[in-house]
């Protein structure tokens, strides 16, 4: 019987990060913002990835472990949000170049570095995608992010090698772990090329960013704002997973903002796939004195599944665009230059929650269902 649950669970979950083919649907990217112009914005992302090449797959490579590290830079066109009537437009790959990695990652940093003097800033946003992710959605992905926050330097992407399968929740996760290395020596060489590095992760991408960041042993900031968006991280007391992750981690970045839902379907099923260890992005109420700032995001628009808010909600994204900008959260509970704060004080456990009109949040209807979902998942 448990194991018959397993594999319905792991179905489930693969089903609550993947969709169907619709445009709140995670694997097709576009902004969220519909300027009057509703031109394509063009961006160029740098890409660093531990996957296998494959010229047959979107981007060039697949879902299998690689050889080695590969790089380069994707040049992206992220079309606006689609105004009422307008058929669906997705984020595509205009073109690539190939760029060395050098030795633990120092060729791809300088060309990062080079790219921010072009561009008279120092700093990079990186983005890390979680479970059932292909490569040229995730670095597509960056490209929607960097834009929707108006992120003002250079743009990145780490890839690792997610196996695209529905199945294999068990896998990504020893993925995540392999991957390890190669993140931290990205990290280890941004910051000797004298990079301000600010990530943003979503899901079990949380959990790679925090370990590779609790890897390095010479005491120094290696990140400035860390974003994590629907962790996958258990957060148990008596399986302190994110507590001890984040022990080693802290000394080495500046600040860790948090976005949760208590909707989460997806982290319903992974909390039933972690033996019932609550899952950070779900339930992050342990971490009251933690320091970091934890934002209840249950209202975000986003798809059914609940677990990828981030994608396509305005009102997170703008918040984002904050605290990446290293503004503390008790300056936006109040009006920035005319608009309206992008956080409320919190309830439920939760310091602060998302500014989100009623009529944008998810309908009754929907609450029900994920509700219904999340305890059958238990």
């Amino acid at each position: 019987m448990r194991v018959a649950f397993r594999k319905f669970a792991i179905a489930l979950l693969a089903a609550a990060l993947s969709g169907c083919a619709t445009y709140d649907d995670p694997y097709y990217v576009h902004s969220v913002w519909g300027p009057a112009s509703a031109t394509n914005a063009a961006w160029d992302v740098f890409y660093l990835t531990d996957r296998n090449i494959d010229r047959n797959m979107p981007g060039g490579f697949g879902y299998e472990p690689g050889q080695g590290i590969s790089c380069g830079v994707l040049h992206a066109s992220v079309p606006p949000a689609r105004m009422p009537g307008d058929a669906g437009k997705f984020a595509t790959e205009s073109g690539r170049d190939s760029l060395a990695c050098g030795a633990a990652g120092a060729e791809i940093a300088n060309a990062i570095v080079k790219q921010a003097h072009a561009k008279n800033c120092r700093s990079v946003l990186i983005y890390v995608h979680g479970f059932d992710t292909g490569f040229e959605t995730a670095v597509l992905r960056a490209a929607q992010i960097a834009g929707d926050t108006q992120w003002p330097c250079v743009t990145a992407a780490f890839s690792w090698s997610s196996s695209g399968k529905r199945d294999t929740y068990e896998e990504d996760n020893a993925r995540v772990d392999a991957a390890i290395p190669a993140f931290a020596n990205f990290l280890d060489a941004l910051t000797n090329a004298g990079l301000r590095t600010n990530i943003v992760a979503h899901s079990i991408g949380a959990k790679l960013v925090l370990k590779s960041l609790g890897t390095n042993g010479s005491g120094g900031l290696l990140a400035d704002q860390v974003v994590f968006a629907a962790p996958d991280i258990g957060v148990a007391a008596e399986h302190g997973e994110f507590a001890e992750m984040n022990r080693a981690a802290a000394p080495h970045y500046r600040r860790l903002t948090i976005y949760a839902s208590d909707e989460d379907v997806a982290l319903a099923i992974s909390r039933r796939l972690n033996h019932g260890v609550p899952r950070l992005g779900r339930d992050p109420k342990a971490l009251r004195g933690t320091g970091a700032d934890v934002i209840d995001a249950s209202d975000a628009p986003g798809e059914f599944w609940g677990h990828n808010y981030f994608d396509f909600s305005y009102e997170l994204l703008s918040d984002m665009s904050l605290a990446l900008a290293g503004v503390p959260v008790q300056a936006r509970l109040q009006p920035r230059m005319g608009a309206a704060p992008t956080l409320l004080p919190g309830d439920d456990g939760f310091s602060y929650r998302l500014n989100v009109s009623s009529s944008r949040a998810p309908d009754i209807f929907t609450r029900v269902l994920r509700w219904l979902v999340s305890a059958i998942a238990g």
